[in-house]
This record gives structure tokens, C-alpha cells and sequence, in this order.
């Protein structure tokens, strides 16, 4: 506790600018950079640290229409000896006509993964991952706040047992044990955005939907389709604080791998879920927070969600819902932008957790 308290206020005194967090970037004229270690706690992986650091810059100082492009880079490490590390930017050209996304990353992942063991209770089975891959994504506006596109990814994933018996394992993940599997895929992307800001929007709406195609002739082994739709809205409430809702949906077919599956807990749906236990070929969620602004570089977060995992989209039942809630605290490490470090303790059923990251989770 005392090495992440010390981890988390030394990533609070790195940028020292003052005031409030703006709608816009105040400067176009000068880029910011910003680096942050992040103190990391999951129920799968461990306790750990991540080191980001980014640049959020205007690639044309005279447009005043796009958002500011960011190039990041981050290194992970946990202590259940899990590293990586990756590279990434996303850019925004020519008033925002054009927004490219590319990034790469490696991996080692050593973790226990959840799992319904058929009993009363869930058991963990302790799994190794390493990979790599990379995205390149692409998309041109087609009417105002409107963009249509495509988007690659490709990698390399092998799966590895770290102990026990592999005979006790769910055929979903005895399947995957000891493969070295070319994971790539291809397919469209659209987006409506209207929001006012890409780092803390305080009003508009955010809409993307994706679709991945993994299919022999991208040199995929992996055969399956991945449909997903993730929708935002925000709404300013009193003088700065921020009203969000968000609404997802995932759906797989095909000869979906059990990590290529919908799953509760990842990208922050929801937060007190660790994932891997809750995943199946269809996937709802919905969730609300309310983020107040105390301080002009403060803000405390109560967020609440439902969620629901399920064989195909005609067998949700209200009975199977999860419900998640909690708490959380930012500071605007980076005020021209408004980005932040936020930190968030959730309550899944039977379970919670903490989260540590840059940027908001929705």
C-alpha cells in the first residue's frame, strides 16, 4: 500500500499547471507532454506498475477544428511476472476530415484465470499468453460528425498451461493449450461524435460500431466474426461537473478462442470484475457515473452498471443480470486537454477491485 500511495502522488506532482480543466486546448501552438507511472492492482495479474508517457500535440497549429493528435508508449510489469510493452498514436488531419489510429505491442501475460468449474463455486487455472500484434485503423468524415472507415489488426498469440492438470480443464481453453495461433482480421468501423472534447468530454455523444473479420485468406488462424457497438453521451450538470452514460454490445460467431470471446471486466465493463469468468458469444451492458468537479483539479467519481453474458443474444435472462457500483478520484494531471488520472474501487458480485489508469473509463 505504502509503495502505490508513493507511486501514485509522485505521478500527480509530474505536470504542475495551473487552472481549470477548458473545452478546448488553450494553446495550439505548443504540445504537452505528459508522463505518468501507474500503480496496477488485478485480481489476475497482481500488483504491478505501468510507465505511459504521451505527447498530445495539434499537427496544424492553424486548425482550429481537430482535436489534438497523442503518441503514447507505455512498459507493463507485475509481479506475478507479467511485462510488455507497446507503441500507439492517434491523429487527427485537415479539420478533422481524417482520424488514423496505429499502434504495436508485446506481451508476456502470466495470470489465473476465472472460471465456472461446473460446482458451486469458480475456480482459477493459471494461464501464460505471449503475443504480439498491431492496428492500423482509418477514417474519413462523410457528413458532419460522421466518419466511415476500416480497421486491421494482426498478432501472434500462444497459450500456455503454467500448472496443473489439463485434463480438468473446460474444453473452451484445453482447445487453445499450446498454440501459437496468427490472430488477424480485417473490416469496416463507423463513428458519429459529437462530443466536445476527445480526453473529458462535458457534453455530446460518441457512437462507434466495429466489426472484425478473421478469415484464412488475412493468413488468420483463427476463423470467427466480432460484431461491436459502444455508445457514449454526456451531459454537463451545475457549473462543471459531468453526467455519462454509456451503452455496449458484443456479439462473436464462428470458432471463436475463449480470449477472443465477449467479456465482463475488460475496457471497464464493469469496474469490480476481473475477466475471464463472465464471457460467452453475446454480450449488453449499460452504466452511469457522475463525475464532481470539487477542486479545478479534482474530481470524485460514483458510478453504477448492469451487465449480461450469454451463448447468443436470445438467451439473456433478467435473472442471469450483474450489477457493479463504486467510487473513484481524478486529478487533471494535464489541464490544456483535460486528461486525467483516475483511480476507482468497483463491486462486482462476489468480488471487487481497484483500478489505477490515465483517461476516463468512458
Amino acid at each position: 500500500m505504502i509503495a502505490r500511495t508513493a507511486a501514485l502522488w509522485l505521478a500527480l506532482a509530474i505536470t504542475s499547471h495551473a487552472g481549470e480543466i477548458p473545452t478546448v486546448a488553450e494553446d495550439a501552438q505548443r504540445g504537452e507532454f505528459l508522463a505518468v507511472p501507474i500503480p496496477q492492482v488485478d485480481p489476475a495479474l497482481g500488483t504491478g506498475l505501468v510507465g505511459a508517457a504521451a505527447y498530445i500535440f495539434k499537427l496544424n497549429p492553424a486548425d482550429e477544428v481537430s482535436p489534438p493528435s497523442i503518441l503514447g508508449a507505455g512498459a507493463l510489469w507485475m509481479d506475478g511476472g507479467s511485462w510488455g510493452g507497446g507503441l500507439g498514436g492517434k491523429f487527427y488531419l485537415r479539420e478533422d476530415r481524417f482520424r488514423i489510429m496505429a499502434g504495436g505491442v508485446f506481451a508476456d501475460l502470466r495470470y489465473d484465470l476465472t472460471v465456472d468449474s461446473g460446482s458451486a463455486t469458480s475456480s482459477t487455472v493459471p494461464l501464460g499468453q505471449e503475443g504480439y500484434g498491431g492496428l492500423a485503423h482509418a477514417q474519413f468524415r462523410i457528413a458532419p460528425h460522421t466518419y466511415l472507415g476500416a480497421r486491421a489488426q494482426f498478432g501472434k498469440l500462444g497459450t500456455t498451461l503454467r500448472a496443473g492438470d489439463p485434463s480438468n480443464l473446460p474444453d473452451s481453453i484445453l482447445e487453445e493449450i499450446g498454440l501459437l495461433q496468427s490472430v488477424n482480421s480485417l473490416g469496416p468501423s463507423f463513428a458519429f461524435d459529437t462530443r466536445d472534447s476527445a480526453y473529458y468530454p462535458r457534453h455530446g455523444i460518441a457512437l462507434d460500431a466495429d466489426i472484425s473479420f478473421h478469415f484464412d485468406s488475412l493468413g488468420s488462424d483463427v476463423s470467427m466474426n466480432r460484431y461491436e457497438v459502444n455508445y457514449r453521451q454526456y451531459r454537463p450538470l451545475r457549473d462543471r461537473d459531468v453526467f455519462a452514460w454509456q451503452a455496449y454490445a458484443c456479439a462473436t460467431e464462428g470458432d471463436v478462442p475463449f480470449y477472443m470471446e465477449c467479456q465482463v471486466g475488460q475496457n471497464s465493463l464493469l469496474r469490480g470484475y476481473s475477466f475471464g469468468e463472465y464471457r460467452g458469444n453475446a454480450m449488453i451492458a449499460a452504466q452511469a457515473e457522475y463525475r464532481w468537479q470539487f477542486r479545478p483539479r479534482w474530481i470524485a467519481a460514483a458510478f453504477a452498471g448492469v451487465t449480461q453474458v450469454a451463448p447468443e443474444f436470445g438467451a439473456f435472462s433478467m435473472a442471469e443480470n450483474l450489477y457493479a457500483g463504486g467510487v473513484g478520484l481524478r486529478f487533471v494531471v494535464e489541464p490544456n486537454n483535460g486528461v486525467t488520472l483516475r483511480v476507482d474501487y468497483g463491486v462486482g458480485k462476489d468480488e471487487d477491485a481497484i483500478y489505477v489508469s490515465v483517461g476516463e473509463a468512458f
